[in-house]
Formats: C-alpha cells, sequence, structure tokens
C-alpha cells in the first residue's frame, strides 16, 4: 500500500458548446461523462504569456452554466474530484 491518496481523475466532458445570447452573455453545455466529479470549472486561457483565468464552477452533474456580458469568452472546462482535474475540454463556439 501507498502512503499518499491516489485519487482517479474524473472523465473530461464532451460536446462543449458555447452560443451567444441576445444579452451578449453565453449558455455554454456539455456533456457530463463522469460519474464523480465534485463539479466544473470553466477557465479562459489568455492570449499573452500563457494566462489562465478561473472564469467560474458550477455543481456536480450539472451540464451548462450561463455567463452574462461582459465575461468575455471561456477557452475550455474540466470536472474536477478531490483537487484534481480532468483533460481540458475547449469549447466550441457558436454565434
Amino acid at each position: 500500500p501507498s502512503n499518499p491518496d491516489c485519487t482517479t481523475p474524473p472523465r473530461a466532458p464532451t460536446n462543449v458548446v458555447a452560443t451567444r445570447r441576445a444579452d451578449g452573455g453565453w449558455e455554454i453545455t456539455w456533456t457530463d461523462n463522469s460519474a464523480v466529479e465534485d463539479g466544473y470549472e470553466l477557465y479562459y486561457e489568455g492570449l499573452c504569456c500563457g494566462d489562465i483565468y478561473f472564469v467560474g464552477a458550477t455543481a456536480p452533474n450539472q451540464t451548462s452554466c450561463t455567463l452574462p456580458a461582459g465575461w468575455g469568452q471561456p477557452s475550455y472546462v474540466v470536472a474536477t474530484k478531490d483537487g484534481g482535474y480532468s483533460d481540458r475540454s475547449y469549447i466550441f463556439y457558436q454565434w
């Protein structure tokens, strides 16, 4: 046995789509592929210097979120579990 706790990361969401809303915000949807996630987190990947910014988080088993106008365009969604992350699922934008 090992001393450290080992947690298998959750499966990444798929089919991540952002649709522009009439008010200028975004409706982001995805397919939940994990049965063990603690929730989902959205991030924006800056164009300069590889900066990454946290945008927001959702509850477990949630498959969508709405961002108001002025929040910019998040770049990807990850599932979280015990401080670990799934692979990044990059967002496809519909205008």
